[in-house]
């Protein structure tokens, strides 16, 4: 994300996708999609997804709250105006999840001008080597929900597009050819 965000000097519209989720309706979304829907909204989101709880009791439930309480107080020690935006994200419990985007460079630049300086404090605060695993991953979950405190501060029209999980697509495809393996096998030892 830092390095596109430094480099790229040519694309008009500037994507982000996860290592196994990709924006996916009926296929991959085509560089026609992206021209048509950038042309009536501000950026492409992924669907969201929608807790049980709101953002704030859902990151305690898994994370360390001392991190994105220390995230809120960087955001708003950066921009006291995002004091609303804080508040009622993390109070509601729709989420766009996994930091994928796709938007104009104007927008992405505005975006990890503010994103950045933040994680970069947060860097500096939060030992996140004594973590899980999992848990050390801190800076992209919390990128999650600062981009979430931003789009609501920043009032945009956000296109929602379906997201697909290649992850648990190959997952059921390994459920299935176990299945099929034992299905194959069953069959050769009643013969």
């Amino acid at each position: 994300m830092y390095w596109i965000w430094k480099n790229d000097q040519k694309n008009k519209y500037i994507g982000f996708t996860h290592y196994h989720r990709y924006f996916y309706q009926e296929g991959f979304i085509t560089k026609k999609e992206i021209n048509d829907l950038l042309s009536q909204y501000d950026l492409i989101a992924p669907k969201p997804i929608f807790f049980d709880r709101n953002l704030y009791e859902q990151y305690k439930s898994v994370h360390y709250i001392k991190d994105l309480e220390l995230a809120c107080y960087e955001i708003l020690k950066q921009d006291k105006t995002y004091q609303n935006s804080v508040i009622e994200t993390l109070n509601q419990n729709k989420f766009y999840m996994g930091n994928l985007m796709i938007t104009s460079k104007e927008i992405l630049d505005d975006y990890l001008s503010f994103l950045f300086p933040i994680l970069f404090q947060l860097e500096k605060q939060i030992s996140y080597l004594s973590y899980s695993i999992y848990n050390q991953r801190v800076f992209g979950f919390l990128a999650e929900r600062i981009f979430n405190i931003y789009v609501r501060k920043k009032k945009y029209l956000i296109f929602e597009y379906p997201v697909k999980d290649t992850l648990s697509l190959k997952k059921q495809l390994r459920k299935r050819n176990k299945i099929l393996e034992s299905l194959h096998f069953d069959n050769l030892n009643n013969q």
